[in-house]
């Protein structure tokens, strides 16, 4: 299955939130612990860009870059960075079927950044 690096803390969330039942919910918990690596990846790849652009991370979190310039590649970078797609495989045979069989029955009203990430989550699970 493949996301995109800009839906994963999207997916995560709705996933760690989602009330999941019996192999669904097992399915659910291996493919969370996955994104969870991926998403510590992106964070590491997303400092290595500021500070290869000139910018600086304050304790706060916040990015400063001495020059505009160096601020605009590093936005055009990183906007490379998560247009790009994540490889993730079933550990074990059939769990993604199992996912995506839970998440077809799941009748939690959902909107906001959570519907936008169970549609998209069922559209990678569907291909």
């Amino acid at each position: 299955m493949k996301i995109k690096k800009s839906m994963l803390i999207s997916v995560f969330n709705f996933l760690a939130g989602a009330s999941l039942v019996g192999p669904a919910s097992r399915a659910r918990t291996k493919l969370v612990n996955d994104i969870s690596e991926q998403i510590d990846s992106l964070q590491n790849d997303q400092k290595d860009l500021v500070q290869s652009n000139g910018g600086n991370i304050d304790d706060a979190g916040n990015i400063k870059f001495s020059e505009a310039e160096s601020k605009i590649e590093y936005e055009k970078q990183k906007e490379e960075l998560f247009q790009e797609k994540l490889l993730f495989n079933e550990k074990t045979e059939g769990y993604f079927e199992r996912l995506r069989i839970g998440l077809d029955k799941y009748t939690e009203k959902l909107s906001g950044q959570d519907a936008v990430a169970y549609d998209y989550l069922l559209d990678k699970l569907e291909e």
